[in-house]
């Protein structure tokens, strides 16, 4: 998975990122704290809790996803490294089942 740059323009959205599979479809979004850190190509994201949600915010916008009542996903965090340390830049939500497809490792992390 990969944060890329929204199409939709507007103050609020620049650092709006939605996030695309290696196979090129859109599986979630992510909401980064500065345009510095909207502007980074690449972060690693971590997961932190899971939900079910209809009306999510960002991913309300997504209308080519059909069934909203089952609506799983992961709320992440946006981290880049410094020195050993995971520093958060931003935070989001990924679709369950396309994290479940996705490479991942499993880590103990301490955020800075």
């Amino acid at each position: 998975m990969k944060p890329c740059h929204n199409q939709e323009a507007g103050p609020d959205l620049e650092r709006v990122l939605d996030v695309i599979s290696d196979k090129g479809e859109w599986v979630g979004v992510l909401r980064m704290h500065s345009r510095d850190a909207a502007a980074r190509s690449l972060c690693d994201l971590i997961v932190i809790s899971e939900s079910q949600n209809v009306g999510v915010g960002d991913i309300d916008r997504k209308a080519h996803y059909e069934d909203w009542d089952s609506f799983k996903f992961y709320a992440v965090l946006a981290v880049t490294w410094n020195s050993g340390l995971a520093v958060r830049i931003g935070i989001g939500r990924i679709r369950k089942s396309s994290w479940a497809e996705a490479k991942h490792d499993w880590r103990d992390v301490l955020l800075g």
